[in-house]
């Protein structure tokens, strides 16, 4: 089994999913009873897990219309803190209910969009010293050879 951070369990299951070809979403927590709760368990899940609740028989306002993503995937991994106080993999579920997306297209995945903390703090500057977002996008496009490569 592998061992680690939640973090680093996180990183390994969107790495895993990056290669494969789906998005990850986090699921429920298990936490400790203590003054100062932690984590004794982690569900990560496939983004297409679940099922969307209707709510358009209440509602009287207008909704999106938006596509069905959520197909009760099963796909997920699940983690647990062990006695030496280590995350570890308990359980890994590979099957899929869904197609899975080409790994040229796994950037586009909501799991894989993210900036770094060095690029956050270069668009504040340059949001408060008066460039607009679109503008400093650009500039960082530029510096690195492409919007691809943001």
């Amino acid at each position: 089994m592998t061992k680690g951070t939640i973090d680093e369990m996180h990183t390994l299951y969107c790495n895993h999913a990056r290669e494969m070809g789906f998005s990850v979403r986090k699921g429920t927590s298990r936490f400790s009873r203590d003054e100062t709760p932690i984590v004794l368990g982690k569900l990560f899940l496939c983004a297409c897990a679940g099922i969307r609740v209707s709510t358009k028989e209440n509602c009287s306002k207008q909704i999106r219309n938006v596509a069905l993503t959520q197909t009760n995937c099963k796909a997920m991994m699940r983690i647990k803190r062990n006695n030496d106080r280590v995350y570890e993999v308990v359980k890994h579920i590979e099957k899929h209910n869904h197609p899975l997306t080409r790994i040229e297209w796994s950037h586009l995945h909501h799991s894989e969009r993210s900036i770094t903390d060095e690029k956050a703090k270069a668009i504040e500057e340059m949001l408060s010293s008066g460039l607009r977002a679109t503008k400093s996008f650009c500039y960082m496009a530029y510096n690195v050879g492409g919007e691809e490569n943001v």
